[in-house]
């Protein structure tokens, strides 16, 4: 019987070990999400003062106009944009959150992931109690 609450409690450690690294790593890749959201609003929103410029020295053969370059990206890294992007995001009083859309199902197969340890190491327990008792009866026949 010590085997069995070893191996459960082992079980539920492993698993919320498991859930809890999970469940970081969907928090800070939420974080991350939401954060480069922002900046895209925040660059979208720059791109603002453009509407109504003539911008055709900063648009490519696609229509695209590259408003990192014209000045509202910090870095002057490539940001390309088209003006129903740009008014879009105007139009929004605040940057969007996708937080809880990707928090919430990489957090949901964490706990699956944690169930299914669970699972598996109690079942790895029990296999080793089923192991071990067929191991005594077969050497109990030859004694």
């Amino acid at each position: 019987m010590n085997v069995i609450r070893g191996t459960f409690r082992l079980s539920i450690v492993i698993a919320l070990l498991v859930a809890a690294y999970y469940g970081i790593a969907a928090h800070f890749a939420a974080q991350n999400a939401a954060a480069e959201d922002i900046n895209i609003w925040i660059t979208l929103r720059c791109g603002e003062r453009f509407l109504g410029q003539d911008m055709s020295r900063f648009t490519n053969e696609a229509g695209l106009i590259d408003i990192g370059k014209a000045g509202c990206d910090l870095e002057g890294k490539r940001f390309l944009a088209r003006f129903d992007e740009i008014r879009k995001a105007v139009a929004m009083a605040e940057p969007p959150n996708p937080y809880g859309q990707i928090f919430w199902p990489k957090f949901y197969r964490a706990m699956l992931s944690a169930l299914l340890i669970l699972i598996a190491v109690n079942l790895w327990g029990l296999a080793f109690l089923v192991g071990r008792g067929l191991f005594r009866w077969v050497r109990a026949f030859y004694r």
